[in-house]
């Protein structure tokens, strides 16, 4: 049985369950797209499949602009359905579409399961389909093995990078430590968030302090994910003084950075890279099969990994005169947002 929308209330135990048999990624679990739908206000409209009884199939969706969309925006590495099996998710995307004119699906691996489930529903129904790349994603591939990897990294970089980390233990004593957020979660978070917003970020308005809901989330998300074992907060620290954070999760044998951040005023000693080298060390010493930058393929990200995934936004318009007209308006907000940021660029 499909239900093509429900609202999300409670926490859903049922949900949670079928992610976790399944290992969906935590960004389509109740406790990530509870504070998602918090922060952003949107009204929750979940797909939901069940069979005998027992639910099979649950697509994170929310009401935006008349249509369906997925729960996910830029704070949202990927979202994927969640399903059983194959046909769990066929029935899926079938429910989502049915007797909506524009179905969005922001946030999705482009050769995930996912996206083709939804690919040949949409062709089934004629649907037009509107598919664009968000971000190329960058990540490492771990399973090939530490010695594999390392073969892969500029020597000349890792030798500076070594260079640099002695130069750093000469100021203080230079440890490097994860917090899983059972003890002091608040103040750890705090104490992150002020060092991750301290730099660039915070003066472009990009940091998680720079804005109170932005901030909400990030808390709320980090208790959920404390409460469920997922949280990593690494402080890279000298004499005791935090001077570079993470805010990552650990899921699914897969390690997905958030958030990153160092003081500016320690830039010559390559704290990020520190950190950076230390996470990607502790994801082969536990075993993970994959260390996920998350967003976009910014050079840092390349300097560790040339592996990359696209992300993608597909949407389906359906064969009726309202999603004729939605097509039609999406074309025009599209080009006018283009015309807009030439015209701003050339005015700078």
């Amino acid at each position: 049985m499909a239900t093509p929308g429900t609202a999300l209330s409670e926490p859903d135990p049922a949900w949670d369950r079928l992610a976790r048999r399944v290992g969906v990624p935590p960004f389509s679990r109740p406790g990530w797209v509870q504070a998602w739908t918090a922060m952003t206000r949107f009204a929750p409209d979940l797909v939901r499949v069940e069979r005998d009884g027992e639910l099979v199939g649950l697509l994170p969706t929310v009401r935006r602009g008349g249509g369906l969309a997925t729960a996910a925006d830029w704070h949202v590495p990927v979202l994927e359905a969640v399903a059983l099996d194959a046909t769990a998710l066929r029935d899926l995307a079938e429910a989502a579409i049915s007797g909506r004119f524009r179905v969005s699906l922001a946030s999705c691996d482009s050769l995930g399961a996912t996206a083709a489930a939804f690919r040949k529903a949409f062709a089934a129904h004629g649907f037009v389909v509107r598919e664009r790349p968000q971000m190329h994603s960058p990540f490492i591939d771990l399973r090939a093995g530490r010695a594999a990897y390392e073969a892969t990294l500029d020597s000349k970089r890792m030798r500076e990078l070594a260079r640099r980390r002695r130069r750093l233990q000469e100021e203080g004593a230079v440890t490097i430590g994860v917090d899983d957020g059972s003890t002091d979660l608040e103040a750890a978070l705090t104490e992150g968030f002020a060092v991750e917003g301290s730099g660039w970020k915070g003066a472009a308005g990009t940091a998680i302090r720079s804005a109170p809901a932005t901030e909400h989330f990030y808390r709320t998300v980090a208790r959920w994910a404390a409460a469920e074992g997922l949280l990593r907060l690494s402080f890279l620290r000298v004499a005791g003084r935090a001077i570079g954070f993470d805010l990552a999760l650990v899921s699914g044998g897969r390690e997905w950075l958030l958030k990153t951040g160092y003081s500016p005023a320690w830039a010559r000693f390559s704290p990020g890279s520190q950190l950076r080298a230390a996470a990607i060390d502790r994801a082969f010493d536990e075993g993970l099969t994959h260390y996920e930058f998350a967003g976009s393929a910014d050079p840092w990200k390349l300097e560790w990994t040339g592996t990359k995934r696209e992300i993608v936004l597909i949407d389906g318009f359906a064969p009726t005169i309202r999603g004729r007209a939605c097509l039609v308006g999406s074309r025009l907000a599209r080009r006018i947002r283009t015309v807009t940021s030439k015209t701003t660029r050339r005015t700078r």
